[in-house]
């Protein structure tokens, strides 16, 4: 999964390398573009969705884990310094 996000991540980085003098891109040019565009973000869109989701149900226990510890250490500590 990381190799495809790089992929995209390099495929991007070159096409915005490409030379600026070019003539101007005509209309028909520019709808064909911008439909390659929007079908290969759609589908990016679903993958990279589908990643943060794999990460997000990954890392969450383990936050949420670690925010308990240190809230459990944070009541100790006030029960520590009860006056009996």
């Amino acid at each position: 999964m990381k190799r495809t996000l790089t992929g995209l991540c390099l495929l991007v980085c070159c096409l915005s390398c490409e030379d600026a003098t070019q003539k101007p891109i005509d209309g028909k040019t520019r709808r064909i573009i911008d439909s390659i565009r929007s079908e290969t973000l759609q589908k990016y869109q679903v993958v990279i969705d589908s990643l943060c989701l794999d990460q997000e149900k990954e890392l969450l226990p383990v936050y949420l884990d670690s925010i308990r510890r240190q809230r459990e250490k944070e009541i100790r500590e006030k029960l520590k310094n009860i006056p009996k």
